[in-house]
């Protein structure tokens, strides 16, 4: 069984986390950055030639 990531965080880790924006903030970003995924995936599903330059574009 792994186990990693139930090991305990050194506080040298949680050094930067005074610098993080308020929990509601960071939630919003991330919906936003899902939000704007699953724009991209629903473009590509619609035009099958987007797929095409996507993938053309990342390669």
């Amino acid at each position: 069984m792994d186990n990693r990531w139930s090991r305990p965080i050194g506080l040298s880790k949680l050094a930067g986390s005074a610098n993080l924006p308020d929990p509601h903030v960071l939630a919003g970003e991330i919906a936003d950055d899902l939000r704007s995924a699953l724009e991209q995936i629903e473009d590509v599903l619609a035009d099958p030639t987007k797929r095409a330059e996507r993938l053309d574009a990342t390669s």
